[in-house]
């Protein structure tokens, strides 16, 4: 997936891999766009999103160097 900003700037893409993307648009909202599907979420709930998901790899990875992220745990 590449999103390029709309010639309006209608967004600003964060970052980006595969069909992965995280996207702010012109209102300010954070999107994750994850093939088809698109997520729209406050900054907050985007930051509880993320805490998530990082316990997650953790529990899945165990309490080693994750070198896609670079967190020693």
């Amino acid at each position: 997936m590449n999103l390029e900003p709309e010639e309006n700037g209608a967004y600003q893409v964060l970052a980006e891999h595969g069909d992965v993307s995280v996207y702010r648009c012109d209102r300010g909202c954070l999107h994750l766009q994850f093939g088809n599907m698109n997520i729209r979420l406050e900054d907050e709930e985007f930051m509880d999103l993320a805490a998530v998901m990082e316990e997650a790899i953790l529990r899945i990875n165990g309490p080693r160097v994750a070198p896609r992220y670079g967190r020693v745990q």
